[in-house]
């Protein structure tokens, strides 16, 4: 049996630990299922813990916003992939949530066209749906098993990995990310 179809086997029975390729995903690799699934309800954090906030979903904890502390993010599915990181000029092993596990999580329509993300340093850029409902993109919470400071592009990046069609396309690197709102 290949350690996809185990990791894959594991996952469906609900095991916590498993660890496996991702199935479509050649470059990244489960670290945890999770707690955190679509259709939970998830209650809003702190203020003062709010790392992300998505709009345009059905999944909602603060009036129209679905609103994640760092703890609620690595609830959720988690996933390792090491990429080159084009800023860094070097190999860095992220870990976080499939971002296509997040939309999904959040309620995003199915016939939503694009994200709008918005970094903690105003930087925006509108992102296409279909570059981002690829299994090669992920919502970084670490950095090479650290949390991400803000002032080294945390607390969340948007990751490509290197199996990505665009992952060479450094303008959809997005560091700090804030917001993602969906349309």
């Amino acid at each position: 049996m290949t350690l996809g179809l185990v990791a894959l086997l594991v996952a469906g029975c609900g095991g916590s630990g498993s660890s496996g390729q991702v199935p479509g995903a050649d470059s990244l690799t489960q670290v945890s299922v999770g707690s955190i699934a679509p259709g939970d309800v998830i209650p809003a954090p702190a203020s003062g813990d709010v790392i992300l906030t998505i709009t345009g979903g059905s999944a909602t904890n603060a009036g129209k916003e679905l609103r994640l502390s760092l703890a609620q993010l690595e609830s959720m599915r988690t996933v390792t992939a090491t990429v080159y990181e084009p800023f860094l000029k070097r190999k860095v092993t992220f870990r976080g949530v499939p971002l296509q596990d997040l939309l999904d999580i959040a309620g995003a329509p199915g016939d939503f066209t694009e994200i709008d993300s918005a970094a903690y340093n105003e930087y925006a850029v509108t992102l296409p749906a279909t570059i981002l409902r690829h299994a090669g993109v992920l919502l970084a919470t670490r950095a090479d098993g650290e949390t991400i400071p803000l002032d080294k592009g945390g607390p969340t990046r948007i990751v490509f990995t290197d199996s990505h069609p665009d992952t060479k396309n450094e303008s959809l690197w997005i560091w700090s990310t804030k917001v993602l709102a969906l349309r």
